[in-house]
């Protein structure tokens, strides 16, 4: 059922107005509501609870499918819970003035790199899980919800080719900073915050070892979960079955395109070869002092 203080708050959020807006040097979506320097001061200010835990990312990496994982461990059932859509708690996106109504625990979910999360965070050594994903299946991904999602029709990405967009990608006006600024800042924070727990899995790894995930993510989060229930909620997240109850909890993510194929390998359908062998090329050099890099350098 859902809680009163959710009824009383509009969680909608107009993404037909969402448009990308540079703040310090980087770029980052900017809402109807706001500025976007205005939010990331009410970020990085934002009261974090006890109970609370970061979900961070680069888009198109797994998040929502990881969403689910967390949310469904917390509450001890494989079951969606309609009252908590990703969107209540996504700092890029909501209303900052929201999240104080969203019931604890929240799973506070942000693309933006570490280096501008809460600033509590750090205080309060909040458990963060960060989940990645091969670069070349990030580009793909993102390619094609951007290309394909009815609400980025005014963007000019309707006739964008992949080439074309991998140029941007890999450039510095690219959404967050960049995947591997997004990389480079996770490790920065690590070492600058050793006593922060940082929760790292890989879309790879959950598609194939889904129960395995569950359980790790289990331990990381303190909570007392059976086997049985961790297969349960594996299969409940389970690609297919995720796409099909998120868009029909919330027609939004059939319209963002925010589910597609799901398939680890699919970039490889689209990708060009000079694409793919410079994008492993940036990879190999990065592989020596970036963890992320290492695990997918040739």
């Amino acid at each position: 059922m859902e809680s009163s203080a959710n009824r009383q708050v509009d969680f909608t959020v107009d993404h037909s107005k969402v448009k990308p807006a540079e703040f310090e040097g980087q770029f980052f979506p900017e809402t109807c509501d706001e500025p976007v320097g205005s939010r990331m001061r009410k970020i990085k200010d934002l009261e974090i609870r006890p109970a609370d835990v970061m979900l961070c990312s680069y888009p198109k990496s797994g998040t929502h499918w990881v969403y689910r994982m967390m949310d469904m461990l917390l509450h001890g059932a494989a079951e969606y819970r309609r009252e908590a859509a990703p969107e209540h708690t996504f700092l890029d996106m909501q209303r900052i003035q929201n999240l104080p109504h969203v019931p604890s625990p929240r799973i506070l979910i942000t693309h933006l790199p570490f280096g501008r999360l809460p600033r509590q965070v750090e205080d309060k050594r909040t458990k963060i899980v960060y989940v990645y994903r091969n670069p070349k299946a990030v580009l793909v991904s993102f390619y094609f919800q951007m290309k394909d999602s009815t609400v980025f029709e005014r963007s000019g990405m309707k006739d964008m080719t992949v080439d074309r967009f991998a140029e941007l990608f890999l450039s510095p006006q690219v959404l967050f900073g960049g995947l591997f600024n997004h990389w480079d800042e996770v490790a920065t924070f690590q070492s600058d915050h050793p006593d922060v727990p940082v929760f790292r899995i890989s879309y790879e790894e959950m598609s194939l070892n889904p129960t395995e995930s569950v359980e790790r993510l289990a331990v990381f989060l303190g909570v007392a979960c059976s086997k049985e229930l961790c297969r349960e909620i594996a299969q409940s997240c389970d690609f297919r079955q995720q796409k099909e109850t998120e868009e029909t909890l919330d027609a939004m993510n059939k319209e963002l395109k925010f589910y597609r194929k799901g398939d680890m390998n699919d970039w490889k359908n689209h990708l060009t070869v000079a694409i793919s062998e410079r994008l492993d090329a940036i990879v190999r050099e990065r592989a020596d002092h970036c963890l992320f890099s290492a695990k997918y350098a040739s």
